[in-house]
C-alpha cells in the first residue's frame, strides 16, 4: 500500500488493484499513518526519501 501511496495513486484505484472498499484502503491508510507517525503523503513522502526508499531527484 505504501508504493500505491508513493505513487500518487487515488483511493478509488488503490481500492481497484486491492480488491478492497474504499472505506478499508482508507482505514489502512490511516492505521500506517498512524504506526509511521506520520500526518499526510507529505510527510510520508519524506519518510520514504529519508530511508531510501525512493531517491531524492532534484
Amino acid at each position: 500500500m505504501v508504493t500505491l501511496i508513493l505513487q500518487g495513486q487515488a483511493i478509488k484505484e488503490m481500492s481497484a488493484i486491492l480488491k478492497l472498499s474504499d472505506k478499508t484502503v482508507n482505514t489502512y491508510r490511516y492505521r500506517l499513518y498512524g504506526k509511521l507517525h506520520v500526518k499526510n503523503d507529505v510527510e510520508l513522502i519524506r519518510l520514504a526519501i529519508k530511508f531510501g526508499y525512493i531517491p531524492m531527484v532534484f
